[in-house]
């Protein structure tokens, strides 16, 4: 990962890979970077949360001049320093409210499914987690999907298998 200072002229200028994504990271402030894709060029934040790392996206080029874009990287590297982790809150947002019916049907979108294995998915669901469908996904604990997992073994492992 290519470390240069950022000027104006440099984001302007940096040209785009063949394909895939190229990071360029800032001398003067560690962890402000540069994501340039095919179509793109974005400001990023890359820094440890708990050990851990961790990216998250500041704002397109386009939109947001160098040095807002570093003053918001300052802001984000520090939350991550004192353990915020901004992409856990924005996933945990984005489960918040989703019930399990709607993923399923968000699984169903997502996928190239053959539309009797798309019909046969939703009829196991529907029979053997029906009381689930209405549940938010979030409220659904590790030890709910193993009771109910070993519960339809008993009746039919293979059944269980597919249903989760």
């Amino acid at each position: 990962m290519p470390k240069t200072q950022f000027t104006a002229a440099f984001v302007k200028d940096v040209d785009p890979p063949a394909s895939g994504q190229v990071l360029y990271f800032d001398e003067l402030l560690p962890g402000f970077g540069l994501r340039v894709t095919t179509g793109s060029k974005s400001f990023i934040a890359e820094g440890r949360v708990k050990g851990r790392k961790r990216r998250i996206t500041i704002g397109s080029t386009d939109k947001l001049p160098l040095a807002e874009a570093r003053k918001l990287a300052k802001q984000e590297l520090a939350a991550m320093t004192v353990g915020i982790d901004r992409n856990k809150a924005k996933a945990e947002e984005r489960a918040k409210g989703l019930v399990l019916r709607d993923a399923l049907d968000l699984y169903e979108q997502d996928q190239d499914l053959r539309p009797r294995t798309a019909q046969e998915n939703r009829r196991f669901m529907e029979k053997d987690l029906g009381d689930w469908l209405a549940k938010e996904v979030k409220s659904i604990t590790p030890t709910m999907v193993v009771r109910r997992f070993d519960m339809l073994s008993e009746r039919h492992p293979s059944v269980a298998n597919h249903v989760f």
